[in-house]
């Protein structure tokens, strides 16, 4: 009896741990790139420096926005916008 009350409050405070841990992975992530400022290494639709307006935790996507023409904007991956052959952090001057 005694051992099964121990494992049922292992696992419920598992359980709770990877869920706390999720939340403030999220929060953190969401914090991390929400408004954050990036430089196309090549033109993207005309532009290079853009910035994040929305984070989708499901998708896995930012929704950036070209800070000289906000009406053009699109979703990139986390995958993408860590690839420094593609993004930049920061807007940097390019040639």
């Amino acid at each position: 009896m005694f051992d099964t009350y121990i494992f049922f409050l292992k696992s419920f405070i598992n359980f709770n741990y990877k869920k706390a841990n999720f939340i403030f992975n999220f929060r953190y992530m969401h914090n991390k790139y929400l408004n954050s400022k990036w430089t196309s290494v090549k033109k993207v639709k005309g532009w290079r420096h853009y910035q994040v307006r929305n984070v989708f935790k499901n998708k896995k996507e930012l929704e950036i926005f070209a800070v000289c023409d906000k009406n053009i904007f699109f979703n990139v991956t986390f995958n993408e916008i860590r690839n420094e052959n593609l993004w930049l952090p920061g807007w940097k001057e390019m040639d």
